[in-house]
């Protein structure tokens, strides 16, 4: 068995390799199982919109109401569906309008609890992640993903694959995996594919961390991969 799995190992690798950076740890102990840059500081995209989801969850319920118009609304847990799955940029503005001091209130609130959690290389300046200032690094992505594991509601909508209104950015792996507890993708021309995972292998949760993979097959491809990993809890490092 160890022997296709080093097997494995090699014939991925070129695949790895061309990601920024990469990083599967043991979400219980931080055992790192695989790294590449894993303390590189780089653009996070979309994967800013688990903070989103974790701020405005402990701003607001789910059953609040946002003014989308001078007549229209929707609820927060509607905005919040199509922030995790569609990963829409729209749902993250109005939700962090809605704070009672406005949006650069949310933003602060964001950073703050970047601080909170240690996040020392982690900065947002915007609720969505266009912004190539939304910055942070494989290793605190994964504490941000593990942090957002505590939230039954992105832990609930984050990974399911396809809803009446929206398929979820991360489908094709969802569809195929039922063991993942967070997902969420993420994309600019700064950041490049990224992608962040919490795997649950019974008495083992890992994080999947992907960021910089240069096309969203490539980024599928390294996922399943490192699935693989995760799943045969074989450190090589």
């Amino acid at each position: 068995m160890k022997y296709i799995f080093s097997l494995l190992l090699l014939l991925s690798s070129n695949v790895w390799a061309n990601a920024s950076s990469i990083l599967v740890i043991d979400a219980s102990t931080s055992r790192v199982v695989h790294e590449h840059n894993s303390n590189s500081v780089r653009p996070i995209a979309s994967i800013t919109k688990l903070m989103t989801a974790m701020v405005s969850l402990e701003l607001y319920g789910l059953n609040d109401y946002v003014m989308i118009g001078k007549k229209q609304k929707t609820s927060v847990k509607e905005l919040l569906t199509r922030l995790l799955v569609r990963s829409d940029n729209n749902a993250a503005d109005l939700l962090a309008k809605h704070h009672p001091q406005g949006r650069s209130a949310f933003l602060s609130a964001m950073n703050t609890k970047a601080k909170s959690l240690n996040l020392q290389s982690t900065v947002f300046n915007d609720p969505s992640g266009l912004s190539s200032d939304n910055i942070s690094t494989a290793a605190e992505v994964a504490a941000l993903t593990i942090e957002a594991s505590k939230f039954d509601f992105i832990r609930e909508i984050s990974v399911v694959p396809q809803t009446k209104q929206f398929t979820n950015t991360n489908f094709q792996i969802l569809k195929d995996y039922h063991n993942i507890l967070v997902s969420k993708t993420g994309f600019t021309s700064a950041a490049g594919r990224c992608l962040t995972m919490l795997v649950d292998h019974g008495q083992t949760r890992y994080v999947i961390i992907i960021l910089g993979e240069l096309t969203k097959v490539a980024r599928e491809t390294t996922a399943r991969s490192l699935l693989q990993v995760s799943a045969n809890k074989y450190s090589y490092n």
